[in-house]
């Protein structure tokens, strides 16, 4: 209900109405920017909140804005700017996942590459190596490798040209139908942390740190047949993932076999 009050206040100018007089910005998975004029205050959300805007809403209108007294600009107040800098350094992002420690499949599989069947993602083959904490994940594509690195005990950032672990590189055809100009392609940047779960599962957990709205876990299952090492690679349930294609599409499960180098 009060998300639809708050929808019905009215649209212009490419920006919404609020109550209040205020005047919203809405971006995508609950990406707010709310001006507030009458307080002479701007106020910003960039969490992933999609599903409880309202609850967003009824926060600024029933607390933020009744609690500004006055217009005139805050004192500097160092001591709390102070606490807020001290706990902000202590943040951490969490996967919530148990990690065991390097199995024996880490060494067997290290270097080597795995053929893919044809797949909608277009991968020819994948490819794993470990290094003092630190997986790097290939992907081949037309002949062409591109990798991220993920880190054991840490987030690990690399560039890429996709918005996801597995999907295919953006293209560069972003432009409106009356411009005489196309966007270049966008280089993301891209968190990762790797784990073991078990002696033949690696999980590999990606957050699209400039856009993403949740984030990405690809679980890689190791099983030996026949004296081949058998792979299969698919997307993670992630029920935050609201908005990303990964988190609502059926997942596409890669198979593939390493090759055995004689």
């Amino acid at each position: 209900k009060t998300k639809l009050i708050e929808w019905a206040q009215g649209y212009a100018y490419q920006m919404w109405r609020g109550r209040n007089n205020t005047v919203r910005l809405d971006g995508l998975g609950g990406q707010l920017v709310v001006l507030i004029p009458d307080k002479d205050a701007v106020l910003v959300f960039t969490a992933n909140n999609a599903s409880n805007t309202a609850k967003q809403y009824n926060l600024i209108h029933d607390f933020l804005i009744p609690a500004i007294k006055s217009d005139k600009a805050l004192d500097t107040a160092p001591a709390q700017q102070a606490e807020i800098r001290k706990r902000t350094s202590a943040l951490n992002l969490s996967t919530g996942v148990t990690a065991s420690s390097k199995t024996n499949m880490e060494s067997r599989v290290a270097g080597k590459e795995f053929i893919l069947t044809n797949n909608d993602h277009n991968i020819q083959s994948v490819y794993f190596s470990f290094n003092n904490g630190v997986c790097t994940f290939g992907i081949k594509r037309e002949n062409v490798v591109s990798s991220i690195r993920a880190g054991l005990n840490e987030w690990i950032i690399s560039n890429t040209l996709s918005s996801s672990l597995l999907a295919p590189p953006r293209t560069n055809v972003s432009k409106s139908i009356d411009a005489n100009y196309s966007a270049a392609q966008p280089l993301i940047k891209v968190a990762c942390k790797y784990y073991w779960t078990d002696e033949k599962t690696l999980e590999i957990s990606g957050r699209f740190v400039e856009e993403t709205l949740g984030q990405e876990t690809i679980v890689c299952k190791f099983t030996e047949q026949n004296n081949d090492v058998r792979l299969t690679i698919e997307p993670k349930a992630n029920p935050s993932a609201s908005g990303r294609g990964f988190g609502n599409q059926q997942p596409i499960v890669l198979r593939g076999v390493m090759v055995r180098i004689e």
